[in-house]
């Protein structure tokens, strides 16, 4: 029986940016569902019971769960808190460009203007992620104009919830090994926020890959299909915890 992979998608992602990563996935059974955080949908921005429905049966019976982006901060609070709502946990988790600080000194008025400012450029890195085609940047900064107003400010809002809610998690509350990668190049996402979460989570270990921006899964396939496979549960134990270390792909 085939160990499961499930991918989650972050803030308006889709199935395509992963693609890349799923042509390494053959020995693996893969799902990638729908995220209720992709566009198109709403209701996820007032309930919070529904993401937490969402990543509980995203992380039932799974091997590893990779996650992105939003998605990756969204399970990491999933699984910081889990014990205390006795919800399903994976074998492992892949939090791949996570939004998380550990102090709420960390966050600062400036930080709300650069992604306020910036969101529109980090849409449109996914648009292109997203597709195989070359889009001219006029088209690609249009469709991330669409794709921003399909979100809307409670969407926005609610990302920054939760990057707001991180220094309240405690990482080392996760009980499943966890392998984190970020890219050195992240304009979204700062690689330190990967770097404090290494510090702050025992059962973490940390993958920067040099060169590399948000969205490894597409610019570093093998990379991230290595640290998939460094946490992949043993079928015959389903035991074991990976140590914290920094630097196997730089």
């Amino acid at each position: 029986m085939k160990q499961r992979i499930v991918f989650l998608s972050g803030l308006a992602g889709t199935a395509a940016a992963w693609q890349p990563l799923a042509e390494l996935c053959g020995d693996y059974e893969l799902t990638v569902p729908e995220v209720p955080w992709s566009v198109g949908h709403s209701e996820w921005q007032h309930n919070a019971a529904v993401v937490e429905e969402f990543l509980a049966s995203s992380c039932d019976g799974a091997d590893v769960v990779v996650a992105h982006s939003f998605a990756a901060t969204l399970l990491l609070e999933y699984l910081a808190t889990s014990a205390l709502h006795q919800q399903p946990l994976p074998g492992a988790a892949v939090l791949v460009s996570t939004f998380y600080r550990p102090s709420t000194n960390d966050f600062r008025w400036a930080d709300i203007e650069h992604f306020l400012t910036h969101f529109d450029q980090i849409l449109t890195s996914g648009i292109h992620a997203s597709t195989n085609r070359t889009l001219g940047a006029e088209r690609a900064g249009d469709m991330a104009r669409i794709v921003r107003e399909q979100i809307g400010p409670y969407g926005w809002m609610a990302f920054y919830s939760a990057y707001l809610r991180t220094p309240q998690l405690t990482p080392n509350a996760v009980s499943c090994p966890v392998s984190l990668v970020h890219g050195a190049e992240d304009s979204a996402a700062p690689v330190r926020d990967s770097r404090d979460l290494a510090i702050a989570c025992d059962s973490a270990e940390l993958h920067v890959l040099a060169g590399i921006g948000h969205f490894p899964m597409k610019e570093a396939s093998g990379s991230v299909m290595e640290a998939i496979r460094s946490v992949m549960p043993d079928p015959m134990s389903m035991t074991g915890a990976c140590p914290s270390r920094e630097g196997a792909f730089q």
